[in-house]
């Protein structure tokens, strides 16, 4: 058992790293605009200050990963008013390519979306952003928990009828976030965080990247029970999601 389970470790890290020499300047990856990868040495953009500095991910990478499956978890099991519950919603985990491109966008020190960052491994990567200016010490854990809560209460500015048919209308810049924590087969999330001086506070930036995003008059799960369909079972820690061992393709829309 021992054996077989570091074999499926030393699998994902070589597939990982694999995938993280990818070129992005690939014109086969993105339909409109440039990678965000394509020639990006990872370095911080002329455009930052000079204090600032990356939030190393790996302590916290568990907070981003726990915080996503909490509120996926409460809009799975109906427990989110306004909306039905979600069948065979994935269970996010980490991912390092995606936390690796987030982290290029973040040292541009700009809060912005970028026009691409779709990789080999997933054909329409899905991205929240968020911008908050802090005085004195802060938790970045507590940070991650509020970004996240921010983005899942964008609910209220739509309903739930952009669950079945999603709608990239006037509500889009305002509610894309929840859209995207919404979404059933978004399987894998990587984030970054940037830190530097404005002023008189503290700015920090958050990026998330996901295995998918919502598209446009497709659904963003399909309604019913939490864990129907769910073929390897539920989540022991978040019951209303499909165990982390469910086959789910981020790259199949239709359904």
């Amino acid at each position: 058992m021992k054996t077989s389970t570091f074999c499926v470790v030393l699998c994902l890290s070589v597939i990982q790293s694999f995938a993280q020499r990818s070129d992005y300047c690939k014109p086969t990856l993105c339909q409109s605009g440039r990678h965000i990868g394509c020639g990006n040495k990872n370095q911080y953009a002329l455009t930052c200050p000079k204090d600032a500095k990356i939030v190393n991910r790996e302590n916290y990478k568990n907070v981003f990963v726990n915080e996503h499956n909490r509120v996926r978890n409460i809009i799975a099991t109906g427990n989110l008013v306004g909306y039905y519950p979600a069948m065979r919603m994935a269970t996010v985990t980490w991912d390092n390519e995606l936390a690796r491109l987030a982290e290029m966008l973040v040292k541009t020190c700009i809060s912005s979306y970028d026009e691409c960052r779709n990789t080999d491994r997933f054909s329409a990567v899905g991205q929240n952003i968020a911008s908050t200016t802090i005085i004195g010490s802060y938790s970045v854990a507590k940070l991650i928990e509020d970004t996240v809560d921010k983005w899942f209460k964008e609910h209220s500015i739509i309903n739930r009828s952009y669950v079945s048919t999603y709608k990239m209308d006037d509500n889009f810049n305002t509610s894309r976030h929840f859209a995207q924590l919404a979404l059933s087969r978004a399987t894998r999330v990587g984030c970054a965080i940037i830190e530097f001086t404005d002023g008189t506070r503290t700015r920090v930036n958050v990026v998330c990247n996901y295995s998918a995003r919502p598209m446009h008059n497709q659904a963003l799960y399909t309604e019913g029970c939490s864990v129907a369909q769910c073929l390897q079972g539920h989540n022991t820690n978040f019951q209303g999601l499909c165990t982390q061992s469910e086959l789910i393709d981020p790259n199949n829309y239709i359904y």
